[in-house]
């Protein structure tokens, strides 16, 4: 029974985070925002009609069954998605709690995780990764490189990707942005320097192949860009939950 609420809290807890985080994405690409205080400071309100929501309305998952989905104010249905990204968030958390099996770590893990699935979503739709992102995984992963065994092993992941993606920039101007640079840093802090590896090489070929299909299948063949913050985060999921085994079994290869 204790086990069992201890899921629920985490759960609600999580879907917390996801509403939050779903916020910050829906003014990001939202042009009435005009700047990151406002995204941060301004209340919830209704997309329609602009009332404000009342905190009781705004208990995660809770909160969207007791207002029937709909505002109080204007009655029109408010998107699925609001219950879907604090579900899915609410579920994330649960795992990852189960992956480091209680571990403290695990909650700047989520926390790196979930703002790198949000930056993402921004990078996707508005080709740009906003610098308060990038802050948020820089802070939350300080509590992860402090406690590591060998803190410098993270300034040489740190300093591995700031020098391949600034190679890359000078060799080829305009083949990523300055947010992706960014972000490939600081990925490369909080993974340490085997994992930085993998987490590069896991981007650049998923993010090759993808470019590829999608050049093709809108006939713009390799002139086509797409963001590439996606393929980062991808490359640093991997690098957390499987990386590991991938390297021993990259080492078990080569004995």
């Amino acid at each position: 029974m204790t086990e069992v609420l201890l899921f629920i809290l985490l759960f609600l807890g999580g879907s917390a985070f996801g509403s939050f985080y779903f916020t910050l994405y829906l003014r990001f690409t939202d042009s009435r925002f005009e700047s990151v205080f406002k995204i941060l400071v301004s209340p919830s309100s209704c997309p329609f009609c602009g009332e404000k929501i009342s905190v009781f309305f705004l208990t995660p998952v809770l909160g969207y069954f007791f207002s029937g989905g709909k505002c109080g104010k204007c009655g029109k249905q408010i998107s699925l998605q609001y219950l879907f990204s604090e579900i899915l968030s609410g579920i994330v958390f649960v795992l990852v709690f189960s992956y480091f099996k209680g571990n403290w770590m695990f909650i700047p893990v989520f926390l790196v995780t979930i703002s790198s699935v949000t930056l993402s979503l921004v990078d996707l739709k508005k080709r740009i990764i906003p610098d308060i992102f990038i802050i948020m995984v820089l802070l939350f992963s300080i509590p992860v490189v402090l406690f590591q065994p060998v803190p410098a092993d993270n300034l040489y992941g740190f300093l591995f990707m700031t020098g391949v993606f600034g190679a890359i920039l000078l060799l080829f101007p305009g083949s990523f942005g300055g947010g992706d640079f960014k972000y490939a840093a600081v990925i490369g802090l909080f993974l340490g320097l085997e994992l930085s590896v993998l987490a590069f090489e896991v981007s650049v070929i998923s993010g090759a192949v993808a470019g590829t299909i999608y050049g093709y299948a809108t006939g713009r063949g390799l002139r086509a860009k797409i963001p590439f913050g996606p393929f980062l985060a991808f490359g640093l999921f991997v690098s957390i939950f499987y990386g590991s085994r991938i390297i021993l079994m990259y080492h078990g290869l080569f004995r």
